[in-house]
């Protein structure tokens, strides 16, 4: 008997950004920046990104928001797979990237001597 692999993901193409579910605050501009630079400069495609389809018909972009972000911008088409992990639901469970502004503040309370 002969090993087969199967399909277990399809690739798929849209332009229409509105049913997509991203959230910029996931997002770093360094990435952004440098995805940007690949494209444009390298003529590297944009990452395909991970979407999780939630029960509302929208498709919540789990990884490479960057890419996400990119593409809307310059209008340019996204690539995305539908994962068949996890739940959904990346806002609730996702940790931002950066610090928080609470965070922020004390920083500069700190290194001034304020605190």
């Amino acid at each position: 008997m002969q090993n087969q692999d199967k399909n277990v993901a399809q690739i798929k193409v849209s332009k229409d950004y509105s049913k997509f579910l991203a959230f910029m605050k996931y997002t770093t501009l360094t990435r952004l920046n440098y995805l940007t630079m690949l494209y444009y400069k390298k003529h590297q495609p944009l990452p395909i990104i991970e979407v999780k389809k939630l029960d509302n018909g929208f498709l919540e972009v789990l990884n490479d928001q960057e890419s996400f972000f990119i593409a809307k911008k310059f209008k340019l088409p996204v690539y995305y797979y539908e994962t068949f992990q996890g739940s959904g639901k990346l806002s609730k469970k996702a940790k931002s990237i950066g610090p928080t502004l609470e965070d922020l503040e004390n920083m500069v309370l700190y290194i001034q001597g304020d605190c």
